[in-house]
């Protein structure tokens, strides 16, 4: 049996308010100046990615994301690297609508799996995944965050990343203008992922993972799966204690 207070320890389903104090709306005074500077830095950032992405060697990369790890980790932070596949080329933005990665699975593997190998060889303890679309490695429009070719066969197999994997927050338009709530969420544990950031509505994306374990579209074993790893991420970070009234609550089931 599944309980909710299970599922919300947990964290499978999470609901983090965002603040920001930056206002880059289109009603600031700014407005054509911001446009201009954001398009600049865009193309600008496009260029030092291809180029420098490429002359970083896997030793570098490695030195690079093994100091992050541990100056983050040893103080009890889970390290994230985000957003999988790698979005650097993108210029438009998922918060807003639909973006395809428009990169085969070549260029995934010689440019922007790079960082990404060298994090999960260094330890880090968590991958974002990504809305973006890559149609051309998937064949479909489909967010990679709710594909399993994206999730499961590459990040987690070909990568063999064991740790675990979180969505990027599920209230973006890219999401909630295609998928309902509960749509969403079901699509996303399939397709692999261990937690669920921020659904557009909460009690709908939980009820509608919940339902889709009681008639097997997800086996509980796949549910189990992913509690599984976000407690052993809690114990690592001395989040959780082994001895927690948690596990002798739920030892046998």
């Amino acid at each position: 049996m599944i309980h909710m207070k299970w599922l919300l320890y947990c964290n499978i389903l999470m609901m983090i308010p965002l603040f920001s104090g930056c206002d880059s709306s289109e009603n600031n005074n700014d407005t054509g100046t911001y446009r201009i500077y954001k398009e600049y830095l865009v193309d600008a950032y496009l260029e030092v990615e291809k180029m420098y992405v490429r002359q970083l060697n896997a030793t570098t990369l490695e030195l690079y994301f093994s100091g992050k790890k541990y100056g983050m980790q040893s103080q009890g932070v889970s390290s994230t690297l985000k957003h999988f596949p790698g979005q650097g080329q993108c210029g438009e933005d998922t918060h807003k609508g639909y973006v395809d990665l428009n990169a085969t699975i070549d260029r995934l593997r010689e440019v922007e799996f790079l960082p990404f190998e060298s994090g999960i060889a260094a330890g880090a303890d968590m991958v974002m995944m990504s809305h973006v679309a890559v149609s051309q490695v998937t064949g479909k429009e489909t967010p990679a965050s709710l594909t399993k070719l994206m999730v499961t066969d590459i990040l987690r197999e070909e990568l063999q990343f064991n740790n675990v994997i979180i969505t990027d927050a599920m209230n973006m338009k890219v999401i909630t203008k295609f998928y309902d709530a509960d749509q969403a969420a079901v699509m996303a544990v399939q397709a692999g992922n261990d937690m669920i950031l921020m659904p557009d509505n909460f009690e709908q994306a939980f009820e509608g993972v919940l339902e889709a374990v009681k008639d097997g579209t997800i086996s509980e074993s796949k549910i189990n799966e992913a509690v599984s790893r976000i407690l052993s991420v809690k114990i690592r970070r001395g989040i959780l204690p082994t001895d927690s009234k948690l596990f002798r609550h739920n030892a046998g089931k």
